[in-house]
């Protein structure tokens, strides 16, 4: 229970000293499974959720989007794509919001 509380206790801390809430609740994490569970156990399992996290398809699936977007940005589809879209819609009640969705 005090190993719970000092947890909480340490990302509360680090909150209010704006460090990023994911990577104070790793870092608590990973020292508190390294506290009770040994160093090594700590370092298997942290590279293990690493590996299995960077496996995973939606994190494949999101640096490719993020890249798509780029790509659509840099080639200036995307005025294209916005002009063509409100010229289309543009003139029904609400045509703006229907282009931009």
């Amino acid at each position: 229970m005090t190993e719970s509380l000092i947890g909480l206790a340490t990302v509360l801390v680090l909150a209010i000293a704006r460090v990023p809430l994911g990577f104070a609740m790793a870092v608590v994490g990973a020292t508190g499974f390294a506290v009770l569970r040994g160093p090594t156990a700590a370092l298997e399992t942290v590279g293990q959720l690493i590996l299995d996290f960077s496996m995973s398809y939606t994190f494949a699936i999101l640096p490719m989007f993020v890249l798509m977007g780029a790509f659509v940005h840099r080639s200036a589809l995307s005025n294209d794509l916005y002009e063509t879209s409100h010229a289309w819609l543009g003139h029904f009640r609400g045509g703006l919001s229907m282009a931009t969705v």
